[in-house]
């Protein structure tokens, strides 16, 4: 078995819009620019069912994103019958940072309590101390 699994670090191109496949699942499709210091890469992601919610109610244009999942590779012919592919990474678990933290005001994390949720596993320790971190 191979591996496949990518972390990437962004801000939303655009604000995230939440649709429903024909199945009735929800799903949102949107680029991170990704900027090294040196130039900006414009990564396509698509997020699932709560996930997707959740990035949708939360982030907005310019939020900072941690995305963690897997590349995918979709390839199809074109009406000219040319081979296309576009390479995006399905995210898993999609991770706010503290910046979008500090926003929570203007973004409506007060409504869900003093701390927004910072992924989407539960795995956010509130009682953990930044400056216990060896980074």
């Amino acid at each position: 078995m191979a591996l496949n699994s990518v972390n990437v670090q962004g801000r939303l191109v655009k604000e995230p819009e939440l649709r429903m496949t024909s199945g009735g699942k929800d799903i949102t499709e949107f680029s991170i620019a990704v900027n090294d210091g040196k130039r900006v890469d414009y990564v396509p992601v698509i997020a699932w069912g709560k996930n997707a919610i959740n990035i949708c109610n939360f982030l907005k244009k310019g939020s900072e994103l941690v995305v963690q999942g897997k590349l995918q590779n979709d390839r199809w012919e074109d009406k000219n019958g040319n081979k296309q592919s576009k390479l995006k990474i399905l995210c898993s678990v999609p991770h706010f940072t503290a910046q979008n933290k500090q926003e929570s005001n203007s973004t409506g994390f007060a409504q869900y309590g003093s701390e927004p949720p910072i992924d989407m596993n539960n795995t956010y320790c509130p009682d953990q101390n930044d400056d216990d971190l060896p980074f």
